[in-house]
């Protein structure tokens, strides 16, 4: 598809050279004589770049430069002038234009400029739909009060540099809670570095973090700066911190406090300036109390709480979440969108989800992946979980076999007496039993016709 260029110069001598020029070139050029025209353009048509007279008979072309990033901040602009000096160029720069060259203009200097113009914009546009499928898929979903309090306090907490502690069972979205602190920080264009301490082996703990120099152990060919360093000016993100050893435990605290690391066999500290949120699904306290957490750390972390609750306790998201994975795991898969009965919902709902979101997920994807019909039935939802409630009380907690037995009879009785439309005699033949037995059975199970 050809590229849309404006040019605007009130000299037709120009307009008419740049024309033959670019569309020899196989762009499509617009022409337009002076600021009102080029706005008018560049509001109508879908305009890739605009080469644009820094003079022009209405208005100044810095003032259009201005007016026109106001309506597409992804327009790339190149100014020319024939009355060209360094601080016109300077201005031009600083209100966002690519380049700026000098009449009469040279063709192969024009020519380059575009390309290189228009490939920084593809590059932009592929950073955008980066960001925003990155921002996609650690998106927060829930619509829940538990979930939006808690997207209330982050947007608080974001705009600070407080340090922030997650705290929340496994599976939970302690990481999700955490990139979204960082995306709506002033940090939020630099680095966001996740560090899982409980993945790290113990003896690389310190290099992966602190990083070291060239020759500091056997295997160290070249220095390395650690997690640290590349967090600078922006968000490091120390994913179950209750696993780190106290040695490192240490380490890090001195890191927090003077500002700047140490990297293995170097010799001079180096700056960071950074944010740190960390997150862990253990009871951090307890921790402390039994001497396996540093509690001078501790307080050092903990500046700002954050529990994140299991989905249990916030059921009424479970649709939001059951529907939105399945959706995406049928498009992963190429896979016609797949509705869930309401039979299988509820039974999805009153199940406790010790997994969390990340069980929840992945149930949702091997629902996607291999049931074939385009509804999602009773029949295929795993039998732990269709089984959970008639062998757990409310408490969670496994019925006693009499319980569980009882709870079979109950349910069997009374769908033999709905076949039966109630008659006792008949139901008491079709299971084999006395009628006098069946009558106390139903008075010790509380069925009533």
């Amino acid at each position: 598809m050809k590229k849309t260029i404006l040019v605007v110069d009130d000299e037709k001598n120009v307009r008419i050279a740049l024309k033959r020029l670019l569309e020899d070139e196989n762009y499509h050029v617009i022409l337009a004589t002076n600021g009102n025209e080029a706005i008018k353009c560049l509001k109508k048509d879908d305009v890739n770049l605009v080469i644009l007279d820094v003079v022009l008979p209405d208005t100044s072309g810095l003032d259009v430069l201005a007016k026109m990033k106001e309506i597409n901040q992804t327009i790339e602009i190149i100014m020319i002038s024939g009355y060209a000096n360094i601080d016109v160029a300077v201005k031009a720069t600083k209100c966002g234009a690519y380049d700026f060259l000098e009449k009469p203009l040279s063709t192969d200097r024009v020519l380059l400029s575009i390309r290189n113009a228009l490939e920084r914009q593809k590059l932009i546009s592929q950073k955008v739909q980066i960001d925003k499928a990155e921002e996609e898929r650690y998106k927060i979903l829930g619509e829940s009060q538990i979930i939006k309090s808690l997207l209330d306090m982050v947007d608080k907490v974001a705009r600070t540099d407080s340090f922030v502690l997650i705290t929340g069972e496994t599976g939970t979205g302690k990481e999700l809670f955490a990139r979204q602190i960082h995306r709506l920080s002033k940090r939020a264009n630099n680095p966001f570095i996740k560090v899982n301490s409980a993945a790290i082996p113990g003896e690389l703990v310190e290099s992966e973090l602190f990083g070291y120099e060239k020759g500091a152990f056997t295997g160290a060919v070249s220095s390395t700066p650690g997690k640290f360093e590349l967090a600078h000016q922006g968000t490091i993100f120390l994913d179950e911190i209750g696993d780190m050893n106290l040695s490192t435990q240490s380490k890090i605290l001195r890191v927090l406090q003077d500002g700047e690391v140490m990297r293995i066999g170097g010799k001079q500290p180096i700056k960071c300036d950074l944010r740190v949120i960390t997150a862990t699904n253990k009871n951090i306290k307890e921790e402390v109390k039994y001497g396996r957490f540093r509690e001078d750390l501790y307080f050092r972390l903990n500046v700002i709480p954050l529990h994140i609750p299991p989905l249990r306790e916030h059921k009424d998201d479970i649709p939001l979440l059951v529907n939105h994975y399945l959706d995406e795991f049928c498009k992963l898969n190429g896979r016609k969108i797949k509705q869930i009965s309401q039979e299988a919902l509820t039974v999805l709902i009153d199940y406790p989800w010790y997994g969390n979101i990340r069980e929840l997920k992945n149930i949702m994807e091997r629902l996607a992946t291999l049931v074939i019909s385009e509804e999602i039935t009773l029949e295929d939802i795993p039998y732990e979980i269709v089984t959970y409630n008639t062998i757990a009380t409310k408490e969670g907690k496994l019925k006693t076999l009499k319980e569980v037995r009882n709870d079979f009879e109950k349910e069997y009785i009374k769908t033999v007496l709905l076949a039966n439309k109630g008659n006792i005699t008949n139901t008491a033949k079709a299971l084999g039993l006395k009628r006098s037995y069946l009558y106390q059975k139903m008075a010790q199970l509380k069925i009533t016709v």
